[in-house]
């Protein structure tokens, strides 16, 4: 008896720590937020380390505003082509030649919003310094954007770095 109590205590101590465990990178940028989809654009301003000046810290809110409004149609169209591709798949016979079509129109609007977002990326980089750069490209913020997290990443579906990491 006195083991189960103890194992319980054990139990409920652990379940207590791991709710306040902290929800952010190893570089101290956020991880784990609510918010834009996995194929928005990173936001660099939520950087700590890269010490932006008020200038550019707007400049790079504007620009990420203006990219977000500018996929967003394509998101939509995603979301809209990914829930008929699912009840598609729930259907008793599926349509297999419709099947294919939507998943073709999937995969390529997934690309072009990659497309957008290393756009994105490239205009991003034009207004931070060489030093910024180098420490914008070192988080993990662009880190899962040049690995391809959020399409799959390590070990997951789509085409992230796969299981062996490479």
């Amino acid at each position: 008896m006195k083991r189960t109590g103890i194992f319980i205590i054990m139990i409920l101590v652990a379940a207590f720590l791991a709710d306040f465990s902290p929800a952010e990178g190893r570089d101290g940028s956020p991880r784990g937020r609510f918010g834009p989809g996995s194929y928005a654009a990173p936001d660099l301003t939520e950087i700590p380390r890269l010490d932006l000046m008020p200038r550019q810290r707007e400049d790079l809110t504007v620009l990420r505003e203006t990219h977000l409004r500018d996929i967003r149609p394509m998101q939509n169209t995603l979301e809209d082509r990914s829930r008929e591709l699912r009840r598609l798949w729930l259907e008793t016979s599926p349509d297999w030649e419709r099947i294919r079509i939507v998943q073709q129109e999937v995969r390529l609007l997934w690309d072009r919003i990659r497309e957008n977002e290393q756009l994105y990326l490239r205009e991003a980089f034009g207004i931070l310094t060489p030093e910024q750069r180098a420490v914008a490209m070192d988080s993990e913020i662009v880190q899962r954007v040049r690995r391809g997290m959020g399409r799959g990443g390590p070990g997951g579906m789509g085409r992230g770095r796969g299981m062996m990491g490479r």
